[in-house]
């Protein structure tokens, strides 16, 4: 091993896309994580990784259960555009977002995704950045018949970026890749603007995470 630990080397680890579901009283909320994974088979427990300035991470310490919706490589982009780019404390997100509720209240999204998971936490871990909630799976629902979408996949299809406050935020490593076109994408979240930007009222912000619209670079 060097003395220097090379980072870039953690980014050979896998992630996938999810969507987290908790309840704010009686209106949903939630956020996106890319870092979901079980760690016992019996009794079936996750662990999730939530950054300590989400919404989404006190409200599921406070309420002890969520939901888990596993997105697929046909889910809506737009999905992670509202749930991943905007704050919970300012906005209802799930007002854009498909969603129906589990019996309990929670919300699950409804846009292809392709497993559900209700979990109830039974420990959390803190680090410097992020909680750690363990939990165990108390219901389960099978999606569409589709593939997880992987965060690579995110990345490198889709052209997505990543929020700051994810953890495994890679800075500007992963710009969206340049094409021609008379579109505009928001440098924020990378919703796309079709046709000229410059068209719109400075007071324009993008519909998905309220960037401002000198935020948006042409592609």
């Amino acid at each position: 091993m060097t003395n220097e630990m090379d980072e870039t080397v953690l980014f050979k680890l896998s992630y996938g896309l999810y969507a987290v579901g908790v309840a704010d009283g009686t209106r949903p909320c939630g956020c996106i994580v890319n870092t979901v994974f079980q760690v016992t088979a019996t009794p079936p427990m996750v662990a999730v990784s939530i950054h300590h300035d989400n919404y989404t991470a006190h409200l599921v310490a406070k309420n002890r259960r969520f939901t888990v919706s596993v997105l697929s490589e046909e889910t809506d982009p737009l999905v992670i555009s509202y749930l991943g780019f905007q704050s919970g404390r300012e906005r209802d997100k799930f007002a854009s977002v498909p969603y129906r509720l589990t019996q309990s209240g929670l919300p699950l999204v409804d846009s292809a995704c392709c497993a559900y998971l209700e979990c109830k936490v039974v420990s959390i871990a803190e680090t410097d950045t992020h909680t750690i909630f363990i939990a165990k799976v108390v219901d389960t629902l099978h999606g569409v018949d589709a593939a997880p979408m992987t965060y690579d996949y995110y990345h490198k299809v889709v052209k997505g970026k990543a929020p700051k406050n994810a953890p495994t935020y890679r800075g500007n490593s992963t710009e969206m890749a340049k094409s021609a076109g008379d579109e505009y994408v928001c440098e924020i979240c990378g919703y796309v603007y079709k046709g000229d930007i410059s068209k719109e009222p400075d007071g324009y912000v993008c519909p998905a995470c309220g960037a401002a619209k000198t935020l948006f670079k042409q592609k």
